[in-house]
């Protein structure tokens, strides 16, 4: 009986540190997901600069005198 209570209240030594490892695995998952957050935008900003250029020509061929 005395086993089911500790158990029952998390008194054993192996459930004090759940706290810390749970911690950093959503520490973790938060950095991942700005991370995430951050490739996907310079992938859309890649990607409207090059339809952009695609769009108006380059600039510095312009200025260079290339054939556009």
């Amino acid at each position: 009986m005395t086993e089911f209570r500790l158990y029952q209240y998390g008194h054993y030594r192996s459930d004090v540190y759940m706290g810390p490892v749970i911690l950093g695995i959503c520490a973790a998952i938060f950095a991942l997901q700005i991370w995430f957050f951050l490739v996907v935008l310079g992938a859309f900003r890649y990607l409207h600069d090059k339809e952009i250029i695609g769009i108006h020509g380059d600039q510095m061929v312009k200025y260079a005198g290339g054939n556009v």
